[in-house]
């Protein structure tokens, strides 16, 4: 949770009204409201003021705020793990799941690791019999000096990381809308 979502739920939990937190703090209701909109992160006097007029300790503000940032941490995690992918597809697929049904995740975050389970199970279901039929596909057991099987498993690996490297950056930008195309293996 951000400072502004703290705020605005604390306020709420008081039935306070912007107005009466304003007057109690100080602090402009444009300020508040841009705080509570996540439109502007507060100075740290401003912050510390609106959380003395709301009786909240700084303490009680980042031990709310933690579990996000573990969340955070746990899901970069399971990014980054999609390097694993190159070793053994299924060894990974069975690691991921693991993974994400050990740790508690918000509803977004639970849907978009969902969406990225799904995709990597389909990934492995298609990819692996197209690696072991492409050098049928091919005519060829290698193109040049190098098998056909592994330059097949490298693209294939390399379109995975793909997607989950576009995944990533749009996450962090807060736009995973394109995710809904991926229909969800895992419920």
């Amino acid at each position: 949770m951000t400072p502004g979502d703290i705020i605005l739920k604390c306020r709420l939990e008081q039935k306070m009204s912007q107005e009466e937190l304003s007057e109690a703090s100080g602090i402009s209701i444009r300020t508040i409201q841009r705080i509570e909109k996540g439109q502007v992160q507060p100075r740290p006097y401003t912050l510390r003021t609106i959380l003395k007029a709301l009786d909240i300790s700084v303490e009680e503000l980042e031990g709310s705020s933690k579990p996000a940032t573990d969340e955070k941490i746990k899901l970069n995690i399971f990014f980054l793990s999609h390097i694993t992918v190159f070793i053994l597809p299924f060894v990974y697929t069975v690691f991921l799941i693991i993974f994400w049904k050990r740790n508690n995740w918000s509803e977004k975050n639970d849907w978009i690791g969902k969406k990225i389970l799904s995709f990597h199970v389909l990934w492995a279901t298609v990819s692996i019999p197209l690696v072991l039929v492409s050098p049928f596909l091919v005519g060829e057991v290698a193109v040049g000096k190098y098998p056909v099987l592994l330059l097949t498993y490298l693209i294939l690996a390399v379109i995975n990381l793909s997607f989950i490297t576009f995944v990533v950056l749009r996450v962090k930008s807060s736009r995973p809308g394109f995710l809904s195309y991926i229909p969800v293996v895992f419920r």
